[in-house]
């Protein structure tokens, strides 16, 4: 699917798949201009059930494409069709927090308090930045935060982020991922 695609082809080198979910994948490439390392998201539509979630998928690309933020990961393009959809976006060489926690607990060792401290302040920096901008990304949890090489916070995966039409608007639907829905939410 991904190594037939002509546009990944003709304009990335690809090195290594990062992971898979229902919908698609996510692939470690080299960009062929700039020699950069770059994530790709493949969307596969042909597997959505609902034409909604398209929809979702290529408001995610338009909302990326407006941020602008040193911890928001960098978006490169955005590329769609009837039958597939493709982000392409800094690669963060550290991973997401999550794997970071996994890591740690495996060693048994706990975080530096500074470290916690930054990403804290980080996150409140790129969340405030976002709901300045009139966006709500709704799905924030450990997987959804990467790291660069130098354990920098970047927030992704907008995927059901909502934008609101002013500051006072509201979000009154019920969406994210259920452990980490606040509980006035629940």
């Amino acid at each position: 699917m991904v190594e037939k695609d002509k546009y990944i082809n003709s304009n990335y080198e690809i090195i290594r798949h990062l992971g898979k979910g229902g919908y698609g994948l996510v692939i470690l490439a080299k960009n062929k201009d700039n020699n950069s390392e770059v994530a790709i998201k493949y969307i596969d539509f042909t597997k959505f059930e609902d034409e909604s979630d398209i929809d979702k998928v290529i408001q995610e690309g338009q909302i990326l494409f407006k941020l602008s933020h040193e911890n928001i990961i960098k978006f490169e393009d955005f590329t769609y069709n009837k039958s597939r959809a493709i982000l392409i976006m800094e690669y963060a060489e550290g991973g997401d927090l999550n794997n970071r926690i996994k890591e740690q607990r495996g060693k048994r060792e706990p975080f530096k308090e500074e470290q916690i401290i930054t990403w804290f302040l980080e996150l409140c920096s790129v969340i405030k930045y976002c709901h300045l901008h009139h966006k709500l990304h709704r799905d924030l949890k450990p997987k959804n935060i990467f790291l660069t090489k130098d354990d920098h916070i970047k927030l992704g995966d907008f995927g059901v982020s909502k934008v609101l039409k002013s500051i006072e608007e509201r979000a009154n639907t019920k969406i994210g991922t259920s452990y980490y829905v606040s509980p006035e939410i629940l």
